[in-house]
C-alpha cells in the first residue's frame, strides 16, 4: 500500500521544469553508465547511434527520469526473455527544432492488447511493479512541450520513442 501511495504521490506532483541548455549526448552516456548497474545488463549488446555534443533546452533531472526508465524497462524485457542476443540500440538524431531520442530492443514483442494500455496510470504486466513508469514517463515529457510513445513493435525490435522540442 504504501508502494502504491508513494506512486501515486510522485505521479501527481510533477515539479515545474526547470529549463537549461543540456548536452543529450552527454546525458545518454550517463544514463546507459548508470543502467550498467542493473542485474544483467553486461549480457546485453548496446549499439550506440549518438553523436557528440547535441544539445537543446531541457530539464536535464526530468528526461533523466525518462531516460532511466525506459533503459530500465528494455534491460528488464531482455534479460527476462530468451532473446538469442540481446540487443538494445540508442539513436539520437536532430531533425530542425527538436531532437529525437530511439531506444530499440529485440525483446519480444509487446501485443496489440498491451499496447493500448501500456501509457496508462497503474497498468503493469510487472509482478512487482507499479505501473507507473511509463505514464509517469509520458506525463513529463508533455509537460515539457515533448512526447513519449511506442513508436513500433514486431517481432524483431521494439522501439520506444522520446521527442524534446
Amino acid at each position: 500500500l504504501m508502494n502504491f501511495v508513494d506512486s501515486y504521490r510522485n505521479f501527481t506532483n510533477l515539479p515545474t521544469p526547470q529549463y537549461q541548455l543540456t548536452d543529450i549526448s552527454q546525458l545518454l552516456e550517463n544514463n546507459l553508465l548508470a543502467a550498467s548497474a542493473y542485474a544483467g545488463f553486461y549480457t546485453i549488446h548496446i549499439e550506440k547511434n549518438i553523436p557528440p555534443h547535441i544539445s537543446i533546452q531541457t530539464d536535464e533531472k526530468l528526461l533523466s527520469q525518462v531516460v532511466t526508465n525506459l533503459f530500465k524497462n528494455a534491460i528488464e524485457c531482455l534479460v527476462q526473455s530468451s532473446t538469442n542476443d540481446p540487443k538494445l540500440t540508442i539513436s539520437l538524431v536532430e531533425k530542425k527544432q527538436s531532437i529525437y531520442i530511439e531506444l530499440c530492443n529485440n525483446g519480444p514483442e509487446i501485443s496489440p492488447e498491451l499496447r493500448e494500455q501500456i501509457f496508462v496510470p497503474f497498468f503493469t504486466t510487472k509482478e512487482k511493479g507499479s505501473g507507473v513508469g511509463l505514464s509517469l514517463s509520458k506525463q513529463i515529457m508533455l509537460k515539457m512541450n515533448g512526447d513519449v510513445w511506442l513508436k513500433n513493435t514486431s517481432e524483431r525490435a521494439t522501439t520506444f520513442e522520446i521527442v524534446i522540442n
